[in-house]
């Protein structure tokens, strides 16, 4: 039966174990359940087969799938599929490294299962080999299961799915009841293979080790382990080498990219200077892991993804001011063909990774032609060190998912829109929509943090910033659908909806305008369905629809002149103020981070049926604060 691989399970040898200086608490393990053999005669042995809840030294609660010695009962490992902390909040792959790793079981005195640790109390990962199939077929001995003294030698592992569906993991054994050893060693082709007891040998991939491990060998079998399949290795001098027989082609400061496969970027150098060019046709579907690279360059985009399928000049990556019409043109060329390569950018657990360029590339420091996925536990950070470089540039869709993902361009603190010819950089400007769903996600930019069609946000945390722009400004629609979100733009929108806008502003071209669908839904606005959702600027698209309450604080602008009848200047920047909203008791409810003309509010937390006031802070010029009256608002009583 196949087994679903583990994707980011650690892997890493240890030179000492020590269990006296760290000590393992406690673990409950399920009922025992009959479980059908593999070689699929109809015996069956009582084992320990359910998962194991188990507590780390620092009271984090473990949900672990067993891996069993060879007789099926002896649990010797497990692979750590979640964790809960002391209070009993779940903890994110991102904070927590053992999830997603093998970690080393045994039993204490007492008969209990515990955690294994070295002696410098750090939780011991076992080293396991995966086919091409993502079966586990080799498990390194560790912790010397066999107790021969070898820790260098690996052992064939069995791996099924029950008549329940559970997972059944154990080390396998000969017809005299023998644990079976196999070879790892590496094949001329740049491949590793595990040579099993009747000669066969069958190619073999591995995740990448801990980097906080200590390796206790340096022996053949760790160096030959350690050979990835479709491996690119960015070396120093701008040098790179890949283990791919085909589909990577390499030159100083370049690697290029043709085919349709998974691939692995690390780094054997601190900073490579250069480019990577993914070029794939408009059905392909790749997978590139950057574990731990940091990247610079001056030239152009550091990653550009073409759809090859679209033969069109491309003279606009190597701009350095905004695109001229007929290269626009040629942009739109792209964004409008119905089909695109779908490409995942994968930041594996554990794994910081950067991109940092001092071109002035119109086109961004991340150029892309496909539907986009940024995803991964690991984090990545992108800075565009030069006015005019965006961050992420894309004809397509882009989806965040787990991502720490870190955004900043230059001038990202002026609160001066920067002239054409030398740009306003952007953190995300993309031709289709872009969703968050997940992760945490910070932009600070001088233009648009984002400039979409369209942006949902489904999930995690996201804090969108620009200095002088629009924090999230888009053509069509904005849904807030859950997470945390917070958007902050002082001279213009922290939310935009142009059609929304136009719409309200009696904008007379109906192509500019909401739209209605066939069966008279509108399809143009800004809706709030669930989350958090904070927002602070000068201007704003107001919500539309709403399924939860929303308030919206606006400071009102005097047209009075006079400088003696303690009315507010008209001029914006002496009109904001820090907004407060208060609850009918008087206690605060939320209040802006900074001083502000717009204030928008919309959280589960806020009751249709509660009154609440908002005041400005000033007391040399006391505000009056406008209320909003639109769907799905709570209840406003205003203190004018």
């Amino acid at each position: 039966m196949k087994l679903k691989k583990i994707s980011a399970v650690v892997l890493s040898i240890l030179l000492c174990i020590s269990l006296a200086s760290c000590s393992g608490l406690d673990a409950t393990v399920s009922e025992k359940l009959d479980v059908t053999q593999i070689d699929n005669e109809q015996q069956s042995e009582e084992i320990l087969h359910e998962k194991i809840e188990i507590a780390d030294n620092n009271n984090n609660k473990l949900t672990v799938v067993p891996v069993f010695d060879k007789d099926g009962v002896t649990v010797i490992g497990g692979y750590v599929e979640s964790a809960v902390d002391m209070q009993g909040n779940s903890l994110e792959a991102s904070a927590f490294d053992l999830i997603g790793q093998v970690i080393a079981l045994s039993k204490n005195d007492a008969g209990d299962i515990v955690i294994l640790y070295d002696e410098s109390c750090n939780v011991i990962t076992m080293h396991a080999l995966f086919d091409e199939e993502d079966n586990i077929v080799a498990l390194l001995d560790v912790t010397d299961v066999d107790k021969d003294g070898d820790k260098d030698e690996y052992f064939q592992v069995l791996s099924q799915i029950d008549i329940q569906d559970n997972l059944f993991i154990k080390l396998d054994t000969d017809e005299n009841g023998n644990l079976i050893n196999v070879t790892v060693e590496q094949e001329d082709d740049g491949t590793t293979a595990v040579v099993q007891q009747d000669g066969k040998k069958v190619t073999v991939a591995q995740d990448k080790p801990n980097s906080s491990s200590t390796s206790n060998t340096s022996s053949g079998n760790e160096a030959n382990a350690s050979v990835r399949e479709n491996h690119i290795i960015l070396g120093k001098n701008s040098t790179a080498k890949t283990t791919a027989k085909s589909g990577v082609s390499i030159s100083e400061g370049l690697v290029k990219i043709t085919e349709a496969k998974n691939y692995v970027v690390t780094s054997d150098t601190k900073e490579w200077h250069g480019r990577i060019v993914v070029t794939l046709p408009n059905t392909a579907e790749c997978e590139i892991r950057f574990e731990n690279v940091n990247i610079s360059y001056n030239k152009g985009n550091i990653l550009q993804i073409q759809d090859s399928s679209i033969e069109t000049e491309r003279t606009f990556l190597e701009t350095e001011v905004e695109a001229t019409d007929s290269m626009d043109d040629a942009i739109k060329q792209i964004a409008e063909s119905n089909m695109a390569p779908n490409v995942d950018l994968v930041f594996p657990t554990g794994t910081s990774s950067t991109f940092h360029s001092t071109a002035n590339s119109y086109t961004g420091v991340i150029y892309n032609e496909s539907k986009l996925t940024l995803k991964g536990n690991g984090s990545l950070t992108v800075e565009s060190r030069t006015n005019a470089d965006n961050c992420l540039c894309s004809t397509k869709s882009v989806t965040i998912k787990n991502l720490t993902l870190d955004m900043t361009t230059a001038a990202n603190t002026s609160t001066h829109k920067l002239a054409a010819a030398s740009g306003s950089a952007k953190g995300i400007f993309s031709y289709g929509k872009v969703t968050i769903e997940s992760g945490n996600v910070s932009i600070k930019t001088n233009g648009d943090a984002i400039r979409c069609d369209d942006f949902y946000c489904k999930g995690g945390v996201a804090s969108i910033v620009s200095s002088a722009c629009d924090a999230i400004d888009t053509d069509d629609r904005i849904h807030i659908s859950g997470g945390n979100i917070t958007c902050i733009a002082l001279e213009k929108s922290a939310y935009k909806v142009r059609r929304v806008n136009n719409t309200v502003n009696g904008v007379t071209d109906t192509n500019l305008r909401v739209r209605i669908d066939a069966n008279g839904q509108i399809r143009d606005y800004f809706k709030i369905t669930a989350g958090t959702v904070v927002g602070e600027s000068k201007k704003m698209t107001e919500v539309t629809i709403a399924d939860q309450a929303n308030i919206l604080a606006k400071i009102k602008k005097s047209t009075s002149t006079s400088s003696t009848d303690g009315a507010i200047s008209a001029d914006d920047s002496s009109r904001r103020q820090i907004i407060t909203i208060k609850n009918s008791s008087g206690a605060l409810v939320k209040a802006s981070q900074n001083k502000c003309t717009k204030f928008l509010y919309s959280s589960y937390a806020l009751s249709e049926n509660e009154e609440y006031t908002a005041v400005g802070d000033s007391t040399t010029t006391p505000a009056e604060v406008d209320w909003d009256t639109k769907i799905g608002e709570a209840k406003i009583k205003s203190t004018r």
